[in-house]
């Protein structure tokens, strides 16, 4: 026992897991599709490199993120479903993000507009990092423009997760539905969304703190859809 303890110690110290912390110069955002000024700052308090994994919204439309590091400057498209984004912060140093609303020819703003962005990494003592948005950014004009031509129940992202995941949806019309999760004894263990929605595409995000990890399901029901998908929780 006392030498398993010890290489679980040696490995901490080795690797300086701890170490490795996010630190922001601001946690919320004024967003405004008309400028371009968006933007904060990622510091790398620790002493080993820091590893941004993914970068995510939880509004469909999403975002341009300019990353502007020491000797590069990256652009990505971040937006629910998109691919995992990477890049590296060395020990004492930041890198600063830069956020744009995409071209969108059938957009308008909205005064009451908000949303989280969630910034992963390979840090243990900051598993997610929530940046709180509002402003005028943009919404749909209306649901038609949109092209839903029936119901339809997406892959959560990311997945596996850790402790947060995204489930986008989209509804052919008005209805009442319910979102639920279920463990892998078809126990249902929390209700996501209960209550009626019109047509369109819409995201609701499942917080799996309190839950081990393992193989989850969640499941979509209205009066006339059902769907069930699987996802896989990893801590």
């Amino acid at each position: 026992m006392n030498k398993l303890i010890f290489s679980v110690l040696f490995l901490i110290v080795t690797c300086d897991l701890f170490a490795q912390e996010i630190q922001l110069n601001v946690n919320s955002m004024y967003f405004q599709t008309s400028q371009y000024s968006n933007q904060l700052t990622v510091f790398n308090k620790g002493s080993s490199t820091l590893i941004v994994d993914s970068i995510y919204t939880n509004r469909r439309l999403g975002y341009n993120l300019h990353i502007y590091l020491k000797d590069t400057n990256i652009v990505y498209l971040v937006f629910i479903g998109y691919p995992r984004t990477l890049f590296t912060i060395a020990p004492g140093d930041s890198a600063r993000l830069v956020f744009s609303r995409p071209f969108c020819p059938i957009c308008k703003t909205t005064a009451d507009f908000s949303d989280t962005i969630f910034i992963h990494s390979n840090s243990i003592t900051n598993a997610y990092t929530r940046i709180y948005v509002t402003g005028d950014g943009s919404t749909l004009v209306e649901n038609s423009n949109a092209q839903i031509s029936g119901y339809a129940l997406l892959q959560n992202y990311p997945n596996p997760f850790n402790p947060l995941t995204s489930i986008p949806f989209d509804l052919a019309r008005e209805d009442y539905l319910t979102l639920n999760v279920y463990n892998d004894l078809g126990q249902r263990i929390s209700c996501i969304y209960s209550g009626r929605l019109g047509p369109g595409s819409f995201t609701k995000m499942w917080d799996a703190t309190e839950f081990p990890s393992g193989i989850y399901y969640y499941k979509l029901e209205s009066t006339s859809f059902t769907a069930i998908r699987k996802m896989v929780l990893i801590k």
